[in-house]
């Protein structure tokens, strides 16, 4: 996901540092939050990323542009990369969660679940979701929130994954 995000923002800024800066956001958060996750639960880690995304999402809206205009100062790429930046930054807060719960899955032992819910994720919204949107809309917000799609539907896996490994008395080895 990263990947296909920062090829798109390559096109709109030349050097695809946009996405790549809030993921990397994102990933402190969710190194602070889950180290040594297996003690703690996954679903406290999951709330406090979900409530960092949910603040970064809402100030982006008003300042997507001057963040947009930090990487290029060609007023075309500042057009696209705001409305594609406004749609996309939404997904800070589902990604944040299924970061946490993937992490959780690892130290679990259980990585397979990781893996299972970011194909399905992909395969199933993500890259469908923004074929789609690319064809229909001619603004790139709505390619930004089939990100969005990919990410919910993969916390939805993970909630599903965790309540049965709770059932099961949480960590299994």
């Amino acid at each position: 996901s990263v990947a296909s995000i920062s090829s798109i923002a390559y096109l709109i800024d030349g050097r695809g540092l946009i996405p790549d800066f809030l993921q990397l956001i994102l990933f402190v958060f969710h190194l602070d939050v889950d180290v040594n996750t297996a003690g703690i639960s996954s679903l406290d880690n999951a709330s406090t990323v979900f409530c960092v995304g949910v603040m970064i999402s809402i100030i982006i809206q008003f300042i997507a542009e001057p963040v947009v205009g930090l990487f290029t100062e060609n007023s075309k790429g500042i057009l696209l990369g705001s409305q594609y930046i406004r749609g996309y930054i939404f997904d800070c807060i589902f990604a944040g969660v299924h970061f946490s719960f993937s992490g959780y899955f690892c130290a679990c032992g259980h990585s397979e679940l990781s893996f299972i819910h970011n194909i399905i994720a992909i395969l199933l919204v993500r890259i469908p979701g923004v074929y789609i949107t690319a064809k229909v809309f001619s603004s790139l917000f709505p390619m930004g929130l089939a990100t969005v799609g990919g990410s919910l539907l993969s916390v939805i896996i993970c909630v599903i994954a965790y309540a049965w490994m709770k059932k099961k008395q949480g960590c299994m080895d």
